[in-house]
């Protein structure tokens, strides 16, 4: 029952496994001739019916190798073979491709190939003291089922004279040449005997074998036993050409072919129906003549070339010697010609090649091109060149022509057929190289009858086009320079060449062309195209809406959700809710229905360059002359009535930490890095990196002070010192320093601390350069606080390396690196200072209070914020500062600016910082509404 079954399954599956293959392989024909060397000459004939379509066969084979094609065709139902071409993919398999012919659904195909196999198929072999070749062959297997197999093998034994029909070869005649039959071989087949072949003026003994049925992957074998006497030249290995036995296969050339004539027919118009829709492929009709002072078996393959291009192919060649066409198939790189040459003959060579643009990507989508507007049209540049010299010798060349088939009607009026146009004539190209005074240009009444354009697709670029009138023919007569390989450069319209345009290109051109009243057929097509895809994406994004806001929301909504709870701004509701509240309908503030979700990219637009114009103006007021230029008129100053008292005692100067003295400079990154040398010094940490600042807590219980105290407790896993650190340790500073200058005179103490400085400079360069090291390392508390303390350490230390050990104060605070300004220069930047600054703007988030306070240029503030008045006063002033933005405006701008990055000025703030640093993401990240 379970056989029943499956035999039941096969038949059901059988039908439809034969409607799943592509085509029906009805007949396959190989007719080997077996050579003198043992290789074979094979003409292969494969029969198909075809079940889908296509412009080539992926794979064919496996072939025995080593191969060489000489020829190939493909016959549809006209008849009329298309050539095509093979190319090794592998494994001794090829692709073969016919671009100029598209199979069709149900209609009968006949592939066929000749080639010449160097692998010997004659083995020798004994039967007692008689010496034997087997000689055998097979031809290549298909992974689809075969109707009928033929093999006819042409042995290489002459039949006599009288022998005129097959009838006549008789079993004794078979004998009498010594042929031994395999019974194994011969009971494979459905059907064999012994027939003739005419081959090399001589009727050769042949063995047909017929398998009909072939199952897929099947091998047909045909063999049989002759004298060896018979091929006395066999070779002596399985590769005939290793082995020396195919010295008249190989690629032989003596002498030179010296080139005298050349001419090019570029026609950038063809048509192909494998192309489809595609950009136009280029077809370029190379002939050129030699005149052979040698001799050779083959020609590279020379033709023209497009300058720009993605892939070409060769279609077919023929070659005449001395007037005699000869036979010509490409191989490698190689033209194998079907005799070889004698010296003194004439070699015409004619290359038809067909170029691809490179206007395609790697799926074969169509990319844009660049293009050049002029005069309501797209022109591409167009750019053709002839054989180089590297490849062939022109010095004696005598005559060299280029034709350019634009495929494109000439519309002046009164233009004849036939007809040489003047330079006053407009045609539909314009040539650059050579000028138009150096070509002639011609009307070709039969342009469009020979190469088969589509007269319904000109007539979209050129409305009133009728196949009456003719095209435009541009001839380039070459008569002197011919050493130098001809080129033709020109614009040519991108339309009729099938090549896309930028969408906002088309609809400029569109735009233009409508205002003048030329819109072409082509163009209206594309409108009405754009147009009903415009209003789709309309209607979709109206009831999408929702859908699209969400999309929105989980790619935007963390992010401006962090800047609103730090910046205290509202962008998400903005941006994604710009009513403030639900909305069902509504064009531009819809939550359900409308375009809101559409319009978001435009909203972040416009806040990206209002926040830019506002960094603008921002930095802008940074100039004293540019801040009084933009600031508004305040209103008329009042004397302030309220009296306020204060503990400060005049003159009054407290004793201040290196850190202390630093804060109150308004230098808070130098307090920090103030602080760090000190816990270093007392052996508390080790600094690892200045930048990114990096410390190693080797004893915690050493930091004595609250700041100390914070700073290590601030510190990271991996010893970096973030944004919220930074705020830790100067709060901490700060509550310390209040005990100390509660009573203090501020103006008097801020001196004393800058005369202290000085001091400290100038007793240092009075000292010799050998001692100023070991000075500085004892007094960096002090030399450290001047505010030109990179020109001071410029003149009294040579540069100290990024890289330099990280053991004394001079190493860790004087060591720079290099950066390019804008205008070329080189400045040195200070890596430790610029390690803390880092730490600040990686914490830094640009955001900004609300959009209308970006374009407050007086600096007032929006109504309400007298409201928090009270409750700042109740904070520490640096911290008040710092929550105002002012200290990182302030610290920011003088640490960076003035410490790290004095010495470089404006070039290092924009190159070092890159405008996004320290002067701009500290001041204006975090001074966020003090506009």
């Amino acid at each position: 029952m379970r056989v029943v079954r499956s035999a039941l399954a096969c038949l059901v599956l059988l039908p439809c496994v034969a409607l799943a293959d592509p085509v029906s392989l009805e007949e396959a024909d190989a007719q080997a001739f077996v050579q003198e060397n043992g290789a074979m000459d094979v003409i292969y004939t494969l029969r198909f019916r075809e079940n889908e379509s296509r412009s080539e066969i992926k794979r064919a084979g496996p072939f025995y190798e080593p191969i060489h094609f000489t020829r190939g065709s493909i016959r549809g139902p006209s008849g009329q073979p298309v050539p095509l071409t093979a190319r090794a993919v592998g494994g001794g398999t090829y692709q073969l491709s016919f671009p100029s012919l598209t199979t069709r659904r149900g209609e009968l195909y006949t592939v066929e190939l000749h080639y010449r196999c160097n692998h010997r198929f004659a083995d020798p072999t004994t039967r007692g003291a008689e010496k034997l070749l087997a000689v055998w062959f097979n031809p290549i297997r298909w992974t689809l089922p075969i109707g009928r197999s033929v093999v006819k093998l042409v042995l290489p034994l002459k039949l006599p004279e009288t022998v005129t029909q097959h009838e006549q070869i008789t079993p004794e005649l078979v004998k009498s040449l010594g042929v031994i039959t395999e019974a194994a071989s011969l009971a494979a087949q459905d059907k064999w005997a012994f027939v003739y072949s005419d081959y090399k003026e001589s009727r050769r003994l042949t063995l047909y074998a017929e398998k009909k049925n072939l199952p897929r992957e099947a091998v047909h074998l045909a063999r049989l036993f002759i004298p060896a006497a018979a091929l006395p030249a066999v070779a002596s290995g399985k590769n005939v050409e290793e082995a020396g036995g195919a010295v008249s296969e190989r690629l032989l050339a003596t002498g030179r072919a010296v080139l005298v004539a050349e001419s090019y027919e570029v026609d950038p118009m063809s048509s192909y129906s494998r192309w489809g829709s595609q950009p136009r492929p280029t077809r370029i009709l190379t002939k050129l003549t030699f005149v052979e002072e040698g001799s050779r078996n083959f020609l590279p393959q020379l033709h023209g070339r497009l300058e720009a291009e993605m892939n070409q192919e060769l279609l077919r060649c023929t070659v005449k010697l001395g007037g005699e066409e000869v036979s010509c198939g490409a191989s490698g790189k190689a033209l194998v010609l079907g005799k070889p040459t004698k010296a003194g003959q004439t070699i015409e060579l004619q290359v038809e090649s067909v170029h691809e643009p490179p206007y395609l990507d790697e799926k074969r989508r169509p990319i844009p091109p660049t293009l050049e507007l002029k005069g309501g049209v797209a022109w591409t540049f167009f750019s053709f060149v002839g054989v180089r010299e590297r490849e062939v010798d022109r010095s004696k060349l005598r005559s060299s022509e280029v034709t350019l088939r634009t495929g494109l009607p000439i519309l002046a009026p009164g233009v004849k057929p036939g007809q040489i146009l003047g330079e006053e004539v407009a045609i539909p190209v314009r040539l650059l190289e050579p000028p138009r005074a150096e070509v002639q240009v011609r009307s070709d009444p039969d342009g469009w009858k020979k190469r088969l354009l589509s007269v319904d697709e000109l007539r979209l670029d050129f409305p009133g086009f009728h196949e009456g009138q003719p095209e435009c023919v541009v001839s380039i007569p070459r008569t002197s320079d011919l050493a130098t390989p001809p080129r033709l450069a020109a614009y040519l319209p991108s339309d009729p060449l099938r090549y896309a345009k930028p969408t906002f290109t088309a609809v400029r051109l569109m735009l233009r062309n409508l205002v003048k009243g030329t819109l072409t057929p082509r163009e209206k097509q594309e409108a009405k195209r754009l147009l009903s895809e415009a209003v789709f994406w309309a209607i979709l994004l109206y009831f999408v809406n929702a859908i699209v806001l969400l999309g929105w929301l989980v790619v935007l909504g963390l992010p401006l959700l962090l800047v609103d709870k730090l910046a205290k701004t509202h962008l998400l509701r903005d941006l994604l809710m710009p009513a403030g509240k639900f909305k069902v309908f509504h064009p531009s503030k819809g939550t359900l229905f409308g375009w809101t979700g559409a319009l978001v990219p435009f909203r972040v637009l416009w806040l990206l360059l209002a926040g830019l114009l506002a960094v603008l103006v921002a930095l802008l007021r940074l100039h004293p002359v540019l801040a009084l230029r933009l600031r508004k008129k305040g209103a008329e100053y009042v004397a302030p009535e309220i009296v306020v008292s204060t503990f400060q005692k005049e003159g009054q100067v407290p004793e201040l930490a290196p850190e202390e003295a630093a804060l109150v400079l308004e230098r808070p990154i130098k307090a920090v890095n103030l602080l760090v040398l000190g816990l270093q010094r007392k052996g508390a940490v080790q600094l690892l990196s200045r930048n990114p600042l990096q410390l190693q807590v080797l004893d915690a219980k050493r930091a004595e002070t609250a700041a100390e105290k914070a700073l290590l407790a601030a510190l990271g896993e991996r010893g970096t010192l973030p944004r919220e650190g930074v705020q830790a340790v100067l709060r901490a500073l700060q509550e310390q320093l209040q005990p100390k200058v509660w009573r203090a005179d501020g103006e008097a103490t801020v001196a004393a601390e800058r005369r202290r400085s000085f001091d400290a400079w100038r007793e240092l360069e009075r000292l010799p350069r050998e001692r100023r090291a070991d000075y500085f390392d004892h007094h960096y508390s002090a030399l450290y606080l001047s505010d030109d303390f990179f020109q001071h350490l410029g003149r009294s230390f040579d540069p100290i390396p990024a890289e330099a050990p990280l053991g004394s104060p001079l190493s860790a605070l004087g060591a720079s690196r290099e950066v390019r300004t804008v205008g070329g220069a080189v400045e040195r930047v200070q890596a430790f200072a610029e390690g803390v600054v880092e730490s600040v703007e990686r914490g830094a988030r640009a955001t900004v209070e609300r959009l209308e306070n970006l374009f407050n240029f007086d600096g007032g503030a929006k109504p309400g914020a007298d409201a928090g008045a009270g409750a700042a006063a109740a904070v520490s002033p640096l911290a008040a500062s710092l929550a105002a933005g002012y200290d990182a405006c302030h610290s920011a701008c003088h640490s960076a600016c003035h410490s790290a990055c004095h010495s470089a000025c404006h070039s290092a703030c924009h190159d070092a910082c890159a405008c996004h640093s320290a002067c701009h993401d500290a001041c204006v990240s975090s001074c966020a509404g003090s506009f």
